[in-house]
């Protein structure tokens, strides 16, 4: 029987979901013992009158007409469970997309049924103190993100390339972060996967990933410190821009 997981993500209209943000998209892909099946979740969301802040436009360029002619949350609510189904979900920063689904199930009144495996906290966890972005993770994992190795990779596993942005470093997509995140996720869980088979092995212990100390003093930082840092990096990439 394959192990299923479905990779989510959503773009908002802003940063919070608790001061009324709303989703503008939603998009799954499903992986099958690691492996893209082909099968994708993908539409617009309309905001039902909620403005798409400049911010947030600049990052996922969806504007509110775009938007108002999509469908409301309620209408697919039930056909993105119906994907989801019996997968395990993965999420990059859970926290942020669990909180808008979490808030349109409520205007509806609805729950929404699923917890999510959250990759930042894999990506802290084997090498903490450092960028666990999206774009951090597949740098150091060498997941190409460039038009014509997504295009290549929707090829392969049987999805439509036609929804590939030009340019992620432009434009943001939900689809296309998903494909990105089901490839680090996979890297990631195959590399922990031979960490833990070499840790068994005789191998000397030099072979193991192990944090080194260069004399210099640790510091105990909170999730919130580093997202601040993801945060400010972030900032530094769009003035490099």
């Amino acid at each position: 029987m394959p192990l299923y997981h479905v990779t989510l993500d959503t773009e908002t209209t802003g940063l919070s979901a608790e001061d009324g943000d709303r989703i503008v998209q939603i998009a799954c892909v499903e992986m099958a013992d690691f492996r893209l099946t082909g099968r994708t979740f993908n539409t617009l969301v309309n905001p039902e009158g909620r403005p798409i802040t400049y911010d947030s436009y600049q990052i996922h360029r969806i504007t509110n007409e775009d938007a108002a002619r999509a469908p409301r949350y309620e209408e697919i609510h039930d056909q993105l469970l119906d994907f989801i189904g019996d997968s395990v979900l993965v999420i990059q920063n859970k926290r942020f997309d669990l909180s808008f689904l979490g808030a349109e199930c409520k205007r509806i009144g609805q729950l929404f049924p699923y917890d999510a495996v959250d990759t930042i906290d894999i990506a802290r966890e084997r090498w903490p103190g450092q960028p666990v972005s999206l774009d951090a993770l597949c740098r150091r994992l060498m997941i190409q993100g460039d038009t014509a190795s997504l295009e290549r990779t929707c090829r392969e596993a049987g999805i439509d390339p036609k929804f590939i942005s030009a340019d992620r470093s432009k434009k943001h997509d939900a689809l296309v972060d998903c494909i990105l995140l089901a490839q680090v996720y996979a890297t990631m869980m195959t590399e922990r996967q031979l960490d833990f088979t070499s840790t068994k092995s005789s191998a000397p212990a030099s072979k193991v990933f192990v944090p080194v100390n260069h004399g210099l003093p640790l510091m105990n930082l909170s999730h919130d410190d580093y997202d601040k840092h993801d945060e400010m990096l972030a900032w530094l990439a769009k003035q490099a821009s």
